[in-house]
């Protein structure tokens, strides 16, 4: 049943009664039978099946009600066929999408390894649902983001930023953000991969979505920098998109950029001249007019950030 269910939605609610009547243990039993056949009909069944268990949140909200499918699905990660690996790839993706505990159990089980190697698979299918995993599983704590990055992933997700299918490209700018979210060590992680500079290059010839994509990494990196890591992020190039975006009708993206260029602003104080070398290179870039543009802005947050920072950081002359 469960190979018909993607085409036949109808029989969804039977396979739920089934899998909800059915002994836990006897489906176990099967499902590992399947998982370690040499028949590939038999580990694209189980795979099929797994993946079905993985979407059902009755499920998947505990813990202890699917931990215990976990090792099969490490044994279908080391099968070759390519069916398998794109189902079960999706299967701990839609779990690690659940939550910290849900990404946890997936770090345990110890299939994080073998995720991080079908980054480099030559099927992009198989690639792009690795990545989407591990893109979800570093989402979560700074451990656990940890424990990904302890396994280097960052040669194959730098090598998915340049894939010619958007969503590969999407996970890929996703994971880095994840990760640009974590702790110094973890940005500078980034850094020192060349990631950031080469998302910088990216945006050059890049359309809007991905643009803004990249610039939620920015975002997210400068929020917990360092002043040094700060200073290389304005140095490769990022105060021109972050100044472009504040003319965005987007109040998200709008409100990240202004509170990322008050934190760079900040920073600037600690060279202890005046002026401020960052509030130079903003206004050189046509950031300050665009600053200066949100104080009439409707919004009561963006029309007083935008004037306490003009206030502190810039000379009204300039703004004229």
């Amino acid at each position: 049943m469960s190979n018909n269910i993607s085409s036949q939605p109808e029989l969804k609610l039977g396979f739920d009664e089934y899998l909800h009547n059915v002994n836990p243990e006897l489906l176990l039993t099967i499902l590992k039978a399947e998982c370690n056949a040499n028949r590939v009909d038999e580990n694209r069944h189980a795979a099929k099946t797994l993946l079905y268990l993985c979407s059902l949140k009755t499920l998947t909200g505990k813990v202890a009600q699917f931990v215990k499918y976990l090792p099969l699905m490490g044994r279908l990660l080391d099968k070759s066929d390519i069916d398998v690996l794109v189902q079960t790839c999706t299967a701990l993706s839609k779990l690690s999408h659940r939550g910290t505990a849900q990404k946890q159990a997936v770090i345990r089980a110890g299939v994080c390894r073998r995720l991080v190697e079908l980054l480099m698979h030559p099927e992009p299918k198989v690639k792009g649902k690795a990545l989407l995993a591990v893109a979800n599983i570093v989402a979560g704590t700074e451990s656990q983001v940890q424990s990904v990055l302890d396994l280097n992933p960052l040669p194959g997700i730098t090598q998915l930023l340049y894939s010619s299918d958007a969503k590969i490209k999407k996970s890929a700018i996703l994971a880095v953000s994840n990760i640009a979210c974590g702790n110094e060590d973890q940005i500078q992680a980034i850094i020192s991969a060349n990631i950031l500079q080469r998302l910088m290059n990216i945006m050059e010839t890049a359309g809007f979505e991905t643009r803004k994509d990249i610039g939620l990494v920015i975002n997210n990196l400068i929020m917990g920098a360092t002043p040094m890591q700060v200073h290389y992020a304005v140095m490769i190039g990022c105060l021109p998109e972050l100044c472009d975006f504040l003319a965005l009708d987007d109040f998200d993206v709008v409100k990240r950029s202004l509170t990322s260029l008050e934190i760079i602003l900040k920073t600037g104080e600690r060279f202890q001249v005046q002026p401020n070398p960052y509030a130079i290179n903003i206004d050189e870039c046509g950031g300050l007019q665009n600053i200066g543009n949100l104080q009439s802005s409707e919004n009561f947050w963006l029309s007083t950030t935008s004037t306490k920072i003009v206030d502190k950081y810039f000379d009204y002359e300039d703004l004229d």
